[in-house]
């Protein structure tokens, strides 16, 4: 009580235009971020920047106007953000054939690679079961043994042959295992 906002929440680098953008409001009655939901960096109470979602209001009473807000720490969610990109430059850059699978078989996301080296594109690929194109014809051993390593969510390491959309075999070795949801 009775410190000023721009002290306790708003980093230093930030300050200035805070009391301006106030400034402004006061003498014009509008500003650029009222009513709006904008992302901006905060400070915590041991001084440490985090981003937060920030909506501003004013509400004019006979005292003078009233500011409220309401902060949301996105932390996290800018965190998994962060994550995400860096999946998605592995999944679609890589030379090696990424295919994500549901536990039921059925092919979620398959990259650039696995389009190169098995010749079905993505547009194919998703939502069919990946079971189609494990193991060739004679290999129903291998096929039943790799569908059933992906129904109980682990791929150990190993040999697989996937069949080629120009019909021929492919040799896979790799693993896989159950992402947790």
């Amino acid at each position: 009580v009775g410190t000023e906002v721009a002290e306790l929440l708003i980093p230093n680098e930030f300050r200035a235009a805070h009391r301006e953008g106030m400034r402004r409001f006061l003498s014009a009655g509008e500003g650029p971020v009222l009513g709006q939901t904008i992302e901006m960096p905060a400070l915590r109470r041991d001084g440490h920047q985090i981003p937060v979602e920030l909506t501003i209001w004013a509400t004019q009473a006979a005292a003078g106007w009233s500011f409220n807000a309401l902060l949301r720490d996105i932390s996290e969610r800018k965190a998994l953000e962060v994550v995400k990109a860096r999946f998605e430059s592995v999944f679609h850059s890589s030379g090696d054939a990424i295919v994500l699978v549901d536990p039921s078989g059925t092919v979620m996301a398959w990259n650039p690679a696995a389009e190169t080296i098995y010749g079905y594109t993505s547009d194919e690929m998703v939502g069919r079961n990946a079971a189609s194109v494990i193991a060739a014809p004679g290999q129903e051993r291998a096929r039943a043994e790799a569908v059933g390593l992906l129904e109980r969510g682990a791929l150990a390491p190993g040999g697989v042959r996937w069949i080629r959309k120009a019909g021929v075999g492919a040799r896979w070795w790799g693993g896989g295992s159950r992402i947790a949801e």
